[in-house]
């Protein structure tokens, strides 16, 4: 649901202890919408997770460590998405 992971990314983010690490999953989740005639098609934006999460990063982007994927990366390959926020090529989470 748009939004929902926004909400639920705030509601984390103030919880979160400094210098915590905020992580989820579910980065690719198709999201389908109704077309004329009833069909289905996915979209193609990365859907309402990807939206909020980038939402969210470019919110908060003053405050996002953007050096945790170059410490990470000997562990995990991490792509960079944006300033603070990277996702495993790995396992796209």
């Amino acid at each position: 649901e748009e939004g929902e992971v926004m909400l639920e990314l705030n509601l984390a983010w103030q919880a979160l202890a400094p210098g915590g690490i905020l992580f989820g999953d579910d980065w690719i989740l198709p999201e389908y919408r109704a077309e004329s005639g009833g069909s289905a098609a996915v979209t193609t934006d990365g859907g309402a997770v990807q939206r909020d999460v980038l939402r969210f990063a470019q919110a908060h982007s003053a405050m996002l460590d953007d050096t945790v994927g170059q410490r990470a990366w000997p562990r995990r390959t991490l792509g960079r998405v944006r300033l603070g926020l990277f996702v495993s090529y790995n396992s796209f989470q």
